[in-house]
Parts: C-alpha cells; structure tokens; sequence
C-alpha cells in the first residue's frame, strides 16, 4: 500500500489533469474504507488534493472535495490536516460558484438537468465544511 500511495503522491503533483482526476478518483474510493484514510493522510495527499481544489477546474475541484470528504469521514485528526492544509477557504468558495451557476427557464431541459446535478454535487462536496 505504502507504494501505490507514494505513486498516487507523485501522480498528484506532477501528472498531467487525466492523471491527476484518476488519482483522486481512486483514493477517493480507497478512503471509503476506514483503514486506509490514515494511510492515505500519511502519505501526504491532503496537501496536493488541497492544491487542486485551488485550480479554476470544476472536475478537478470535485474530485478532490469528494477525496478530502472520503478522508475526513470519523477522523478527526485527518480532518484537521484538511484544514491546516488551506481547504477550508477553497471549498467555500466551491460553495459560492454553486450558486452562481442556476441555470434559466429559458435553458434548455438537457442543460439545465446537467447544471442542476452540478451544482448539487459542488455543494454537497463544499459542505465538507460541516465536518470541520
């Protein structure tokens, strides 16, 4: 595991955006399980996944609020690392642009569906916060 998460690191620091979506994808999923969120804090991913929160990438800010949610989730100490690392303002500001982005009545039904799933999936991944 120790491996596949130093790589997971480096992947997040210096891939290029498809390889750095995958990554936090992955450890997303990997941190649903309790055991491996300590591991993957440990490893040093919370500072690179709060990185990419401050990229103007709506995906990349995503991926990486649901990585940071997945981590935070029954850990305390993780969850301070998130805030010590910079997130809070990033996923606040995930939270404001949400908002901005309702779409019209005049829009159409295909574009607003796709816009209103966006907005509910920053805002949830934004309540991070709570957790906090």
């Amino acid at each position: 595991m120790v491996v596949i998460l130093a790589d997971a690191v480096d992947q997040l620091l210096n891939g290029d955006r498809r390889e750095q979506l995958m990554t936090a994808s992955r450890l997303k999923h990997l941190a649903l399980q309790e055991p491996n969120r300590v591991a993957i804090a440990e490893s040093g991913a919370i500072e690179p996944l709060v990185d990419l929160l401050g990229l103007d990438d709506p995906e990349m800010q995503e991926e990486a609020a649901a990585a940071l949610r997945s981590l935070a989730l029954g850990q305390g100490a993780v969850r301070q690392r998130i805030v010590r690392a910079g997130a809070l303002p990033h996923l606040l500001r995930m939270l404001r642009s949400g908002t901005e982005q309702v779409p019209t009545e005049r829009s159409p039904q295909s574009h607003r569906v796709a816009a209103l799933r966006r907005m509910r999936q920053r805002q949830e991944q934004a309540a991070v916060r709570h957790y906090f």
